[in-house]
């Protein structure tokens, strides 16, 4: 069984049912050329693309291995007290790409009476990324693990 941690505050989001997403900072992150992954169908890897100066794309050779992960597909996490999660997709993204949609899997509750999402919603993601991750994390816009998940007891 491998481990993802979790804070307190994750944690208790799971149990409540709101939390079935996560998102981990890929460590080390590729070099800046690199700007697209493409991943193997059904496979828990990928390689990184580098962006085209000529506009023709790009060669075989600017790929690059994206990083292992200690996680798979079809994993169980358990988190305590008889609560497992089961990883149900892994995908990779950059983190200021995170949907409205994503920030509600992420656990934060959607509040119908504002009008911006950048106001709400999104910055409360921001802020809790940060609070997680350390000052310069949102910033940076690094490249993460999308990890989705379902609860389960055992």
């Amino acid at each position: 069984m491998n481990k993802i941690e979790f804070t307190p505050n994750e944690i208790k989001s799971i149990i409540e049912g709101k939390k079935t997403q996560i998102r981990r900072i890929i460590d080390p992150q590729p070099p800046s050329k690199y700007d697209r992954l493409y991943l193997e169908s059904g496979a828990d890897y990928g390689w990184w693309w580098s962006k085209s100066t000529s506009g023709e794309g790009s060669s075989q050779q600017d790929l690059m291995i994206f990083p292992e992960h200690d996680f798979k597909k079809s994993d169980v996490i358990n988190i305590g007290d008889n609560i497992n999660l089961k990883i149900i997709n892994i995908r990779v993204d950059r983190v200021q790409n995170i949907s409205q949609s994503d920030c509600i899997a992420e656990g934060l509750e959607f509040m119908p009476t504002t009008m911006f999402f950048d106001l709400t919603i999104g910055s409360r993601f921001e802020e809790e990324f940060i609070k997680n991750n350390g000052p310069n994390s949102w910033s940076d816009n690094p490249w993460v693990w999308v990890i989705e998940f379902e609860k389960f007891t055992s």
